[in-house]
């Protein structure tokens, strides 16, 4: 095969280069970004590769339609909840979208994970129920990591819990 006709079969497996390098689109407080971009590393350690507003040059205080665009088109998305609770306005937005999405695609993956020291929120707060919920406890880089690599790639794996 040519190089010109494995490059074309790529492009067909994968379709847009800019979508296909990430793996999940994560949606958070903006208050959280700090500990989301940690966690964003250590998924990106692992060969998950998150999609993260803040590291595509999104500003936080902007909400770009752009984003929900990235939403519709990768594989799975993770809602992460830290100390600063649920995200604002855009955030509910990109939720919504993911309900809206798995409603269509029941193969597209939802995750609901807590970082240390979030408190946990009430199902009824969520448009759908979380394909699994992981639990951090020790920091962006603990076993939990492992856990949540494992269910984003739909793969069972101690530490993980289907919602309930």
């Amino acid at each position: 095969m040519t190089a010109a006709a494995a490059s074309q079969e790529a492009q067909s497996v994968v379709g847009d280069t800019a979508t296909a390098a990430f793996d999940v689109f994560l949606i958070h407080a903006a208050r959280d970004t700090a500990a989301v971009g940690e966690l964003a590393r250590a998924l990106d350690r692992r060969g998950i590769r998150p999609w993260l507003a803040s590291e595509q040059g999104l500003r936080p205080n902007r909400w770009n339609p752009d984003a929900l665009g990235r939403l519709r088109e990768l594989p799975a998305c993770a809602l992460i909840v830290g100390p600063a609770g649920l995200p604002g306005e855009w955030g509910r937005r990109e939720v919504d979208e993911a309900a809206e999405r798995k409603r269509a695609e029941p193969a597209f993956r939802f995750l609901l994970v807590y970082l240390p020291e979030a408190e946990p929120i009430p199902a009824e707060a969520l448009p759908l129920v979380p394909d699994s919920v992981v639990t951090l406890g020790g920091g962006p880089d603990d076993g939990g990591i492992d856990v949540l690599a494992a269910a984003l790639q739909g793969r069972e794996a101690d530490g993980a819990r289907p919602a309930e």
